[in-house]
């Protein structure tokens, strides 16, 4: 998924009465505990889109770090929350993609 953006792989149809393009919502693959997870204690400012960058080299994939913690509707934390960064990112992408690849 490297280059891409996180909606280019969404499913996606056609309304037929109106032919206008409609984006389906995005599945989100479960995220197993890893031995090879790391955790960290957040700090004051700290948003899952600049943990993402920090640690995956893309602010795109902060829905990982969102899915894996539990966490909906935001991108700031709390300070010292104890959050886990899933360290097979690739093939948690994969599954991204393999779910939402379809149709």
């Amino acid at each position: 998924m490297a280059g891409r953006g996180r909606y280019t792989s969404i499913r996606k149809k056609t309304d037929p009465r109106t032919k206008n393009r409609i984006l389906e919502g995005s599945l989100y693959p479960r995220i197993d505990l890893s031995a090879r997870d790391k955790y960290i204690t957040t700090k004051f400012g700290d948003r899952l889109d600049a943990l993402s960058d920090k640690y995956y080299g893309s602010t795109q994939h902060w829905w990982i770090l969102a899915q894996a913690n539990n966490i909906t509707g935001t991108l700031h934390i709390k300070p010292g929350t104890k959050l886990r960064i899933p360290t097979d990112h690739g093939y948690i992408l994969q599954q991204y993609e393999d779910l939402n690849n379809k149709g």
